[in-house]
């Protein structure tokens, strides 16, 4: 799931949430959109539309995980990246899913996993 598209909201994003908890998935991923060089999305954002601007010219930084490039009116990149880790709190720590993740795995591995959710999400 991406989240800070063109015209993006927080509503959307809220949707775009509820959606992947409705869907239900096994794993689901959250990231925040990439405009990288070359594409129609960039060249939007070279236009202005959309809502989004361009804040890293550095190419180096598009392909980072965490490193968000752009800046979408109404809500600030902080907050991006707090909707994101919300994404995945919302989306993987509920009790039909860590139940189920339970039952697959062996203990060790369920607490590294848990580990590094944690250590990456709060």
């Amino acid at each position: 799931f991406i989240l800070g598209h063109p015209y993006e909201t927080k509503k959307t994003i809220k949707d775009t949430i509820k959606f992947a908890k409705n869907l239900d998935p096994t794993y689901a991923e959250f990231s925040i959109m990439t405009p990288f060089p070359g594409t129609e999305l960039y060249q939007m954002i070279r236009r202005q539309e959309g809502g989004l601007k361009l804040k890293v010219k550095d190419w180096g930084k598009f392909a980072h995980y965490g490193n968000v490039v752009t800046e979408l009116n109404g809500i600030p990149t902080e907050d991006l990246v707090k909707f994101q880790k919300h994404a995945f709190r919302e989306f993987y720590l509920r009790p039909k899913k860590i139940l189920g993740y339970l039952k697959t795995m062996d203990l060790r591995v369920a607490m590294k996993t848990a580990y590094a959710f944690v250590k990456s999400n709060l």
